[in-house]
């Protein structure tokens, strides 16, 4: 008697459908290896639950090639059970069936390979399985097109940072969203990827994906996603979320990939550069060096870039470079005199919440569990009960979870090291040493029209 290898696979879209089930396709197998005199050992059964048919990397089938020369003939229900594509089907056959004298049968098809006519029918319909593989691909691909038109984003696997895939719509993440303009923001300063990677990580940010890397810095500032657009097969289209990067931000983030073009973006030689706004239209305010005279003044007030311009009415006059220079100087070492209080006010404008008070009520909630779990191990409380009730206790839980997460905790030990490490160093420093020195600690500096100076300290936060 000839021995037979059954081979049996379930793709996972017809997982449940009639005439193909791993029961059904067996006994259908079985059943004619009985009628036709072959016999089955309980080693030549491979299997593969759920499996595409679109390549050969299937545990099951890789076992059958492994043992091909352990039977005479592998017995499939139908032949797109071994393969939809053409090009493997005939690999296997040809290549591997064949050379070690192991036919192959279709029972669907009623076919042979043992025989000529069999071994051209293989060819005929491996076609036919291909084809309608190939139509399945067109019809995915004609839908995700659509959607694309219609401004949704395809697919969940991909789902870019800042947003998270609900109900086949693009729903903004706030939290993500937040890091995503201060990496923006970063990236005007003239960071590099690395440096942007560094202070993210000391900022303690982390997304969906864990902590950024330099791949997902590099997407960011120029992904039309950030800006409302969804594209697809190279085509780009009005998308229906919530956008994250507005158009202003975005012109202002072309021009710095302009200067880094240029190679200009990290040869910045004014001390204040980055660090300067404008109080009265909430523009930038920029170095400017005309005709040896060098002051600093508002893009706004200057009109000297169109896409700049917040306010073309601004009154923010031009400051002389070194009489502002100086008085920055003197307001960071009143910085540096009165570290405690420039602290303190951070503390009450940035940092509130207590999760001391949260922490409670999670370990109250938790030994609320154990004990529905001991009540229901004792058949005190049944198993519909004890899951409405678990439910609500994870949903709180969650919601509280949710709060201790938004309670942003800062390194002021870390800020005091280093605003008090500038002591004696100051004048020893280069002016690009002091320009990076400064957005180190400070985070912002607004000027005002009455000549008023606001200096918001940056302080990371604690990881």
């Amino acid at each position: 008697m000839k021995r037979a290898a059954l081979y049996i696979r379930v793709s996972t879209d017809r997982q449940s459908e009639e005439g193909y089930s791993i029961e059904f396709q067996e006994e259908k197998l079985r059943a004619y290896c009985k009628a036709t005199d072959m016999v089955v050992s309980k080693d030549h059964v491979f299997i593969d639950p759920a499996y595409s048919g679109s390549n050969l990397n299937r545990p099951g089938l890789q076992m059958l090639i492994s043992q091909v020369g352990n039977f005479d003939t592998v017995v499939v229900y139908k032949l797109d059970r071994l393969s939809r594509s053409q090009k493997d089907t005939l690999h296997l056959i040809e290549d591997i069936f064949i050379p070690n004298n192991v036919s192959f049968i279709s029972i669907s098809e009623s076919f042979d390979t043992g025989t000529p006519f069999g071994r051209a029918m293989v060819g005929i319909l491996s076609v036919f399985s291909q084809l309608e593989r190939e139509n399945i691909k067109e019809r995915m691909l004609s839908g995700r097109v659509q959607r694309a038109k219609e401004g949704f984003h395809n697919g969940q696997h991909n789902t870019p940072i800042g947003y998270r895939y609900v109900d086949g719509t693009l729903v903004k993440d706030e939290y993500e969203a937040k890091q995503i303009i201060e990496l923006c923001n970063l990236y005007l300063k003239g960071y590099g990827t690395g440096r942007i990677q560094q202070e993210m990580r000391n900022r303690g940010y982390k997304t969906n994906y864990g902590y950024w890397t330099r791949a997902s810095i590099n997407t960011i500032p120029f992904n039309p996603v950030y800006r409302g657009k969804v594209t697809f097969a190279g085509e780009e289209y009005q998308g229906e979320h919530e956008r994250i990067i507005s158009d202003d931000l975005y012109l202002q983030l072309l021009e710095q990939k302009m200067l880094r073009a240029k190679g200009s973006a990290f040869k910045r030689n004014y001390l204040l550069s980055g660090l300067l706004w404008c109080g009265h239209c909430q523009g930038r305010v920029a170095a400017k060096n005309i005709h040896n005279r060098k002051y600093y003044a508002c893009y706004s007030a200057t009109k000297s870039s169109k896409h700049m311009i917040k306010d073309p009415n601004c009154s923010l006059p031009r400051f002389t470079m070194d009489k502002l220079e100086s008085d920055i100087f003197q307001h960071i070492m009143d910085i540096y005199r009165n570290t405690d209080r420039y602290i303190e006010e951070h503390r009450l404008e940035h940092e509130s919440g207590d999760i001391s008070l949260y922490k409670k009520r999670i370990e109250a909630l938790d030994k609320q569990t154990k004990r529905l779990m001991d009540l229901y191990q004792f058949e005190e409380i049944e198993a519909g009960e004890i899951r409405k009730r678990i439910d609500a206790i994870q949903s709180e839980k969650s919601v509280i979870q949710q709060s201790i997460a938004s309670i942003t905790h800062y390194d002021y030990e870390g800020f005091k090291d280093s605003i008090q490490a500038l002591g004696d160093e100051w004048g020893d420093l280069s002016i690009e040493e002091k320009r990076e020195y400064l957005m180190g600690v400070i985070d912002k500096i607004t000027l005002y029209n009455s000549g008023n100076i606001k200096i918001e300290i940056k302080v990371n936060v604690a990881i």
